[in-house]
């Protein structure tokens, strides 16, 4: 299968609307003024919540809700994850944090038949948790895709450059935070703490860093929107970023890859509902300054990696466990979350 882009050439009118982009730029910025509130980075601010609770029973129980936010310090923790659940069950979201301006925990990941993960509780000042991803069938594994064209070339997985939670560089579009759950299908989609993820996309124009040939007219020497996180407790890495643009003949997409250690778990990408990505590409919204070549002609369903249409996708139409759970709107920026269920990840770490 071939996740090639056609020719593309770096477009004359990059350098024209560099005006209009530094008008925008605040915007790209404003995305993720909520996300930074509710964020510590220091000893010094209060700890992350808990996890959540355990796992439902097989009559299909909720799991219990998340554990609040650490103690007092110069900003509040955030809420805890919320709990998954067995078979028909509804996750409860994390709770919210212990001082003012916590935000609540991102709801719980279903099993099969389960509704939508409840959302965070939300304190004095804070930012409410998101919704867990929906439940579409029994506890998963995430489908193997191709590492496209375009994997890392640098070595990210070990060089510190890399680990960093703000991918986007000197990229410039809507806001996106990007929130993957890795979970172990094995133990019951318990999450998997420690594992390194890494992913990379291209840019609003469709551009991968660290190329520069016919397929891709950009510099072997940039490094934007790519990175490395190590999950926590819950099993969560969050990355800040950009909507990705598009290429023939691909849908939008992020690339991901999971490992345990230095050993390559799992290989896979994540689109988002195409609703979204025509709301960012239209023509005449005030963000056609950062999405110049208009709307992406691929749909998820055509996709020749998500498709469900006969004879499209690689994966059995199995898109439905690839597509991220997303809220907001591009002068606000984007919360996008999904879970990545792997296999065998115990197995092989370094």
């Amino acid at each position: 299968m071939a996740d090639e882009p056609d020719g593309q050439k770096e477009q004359a009118a990059q350098i024209g609307r560099r005006g209009a982009l530094a008008a925008l730029g605040a915007l790209g910025s404003a995305a993720f003024a909520a996300y930074s509130a509710c964020s510590s980075s220091s000893a010094s601010h209060n700890g992350s919540g808990g996890a959540g609770g355990g796992t439902g029973g097989p009559s299909g129980g909720a799991g219990g809700p998340g554990i609040g936010g650490g103690p007092g310090g110069m900003q509040a923790g955030t809420g805890g994850t919320g709990g998954m659940t067995g078979s028909g069950g509804a996750a409860s979201g994390g709770s919210a944090g212990a001082t003012v301006g916590g935000g609540g925990g991102p709801g719980g990941v279903t099993s099969a038949g389960g509704e939508m993960g409840g959302k965070g509780g939300t304190a004095s000042g804070g930012m409410a948790g998101t919704g867990g991803a929906g439940g579409g069938g029994s506890c998963h594994e995430i489908p193997e895709e191709t590492a496209g064209p375009f994997p890392d070339t640098k070595g990210m997985i070990g060089d510190p450059a890399f680990q960093r939670s703000d991918i986007r560089g000197d990229r410039y579009g809507v806001g996106l935070a990007l929130t993957l759950t890795i979970v172990d299908v094995a133990k019951g989609c318990a999450p998997i703490a420690g594992a390194q993820v890494s992913i990379w996309h291209c840019d609003a124009d469709g551009i991968y860093s660290e190329y520069a040939n016919a397929m891709n007219a950009g510099s072997e020497a940039t490094t934007y929107l790519r990175g490395v996180q190590v999950t926590d407790g819950a099993g969560t890495v969050t990355f800040k970023t950009i909507y990705p643009g598009w290429y023939s003949p691909r849908a939008t997409h992020i690339h991901v890859q999971v490992y345990n250690g230095t050993v390559l778990k799992k290989t896979t990408q994540i689109g988002f509902p195409d609703a979204i990505s025509a709301t960012i590409y239209t023509p005449t919204s005030l963000f056609t300054a950062f999405y110049t070549k208009g709307q992406n002609p691929t749909t998820n369903d055509a996709d020749q990696v998500f498709g469900n249409v006969a004879g499209t996708g690689t994966d059995g139409g199995g898109h439905l466990y690839q597509i991220a759970a997303i809220t907001g709107d591009p002068p606000n920026g984007y919360v996008a979350t999904l879970p990545i269920g792997v296999t065998g990840y115990g197995a092989g770490g370094a």
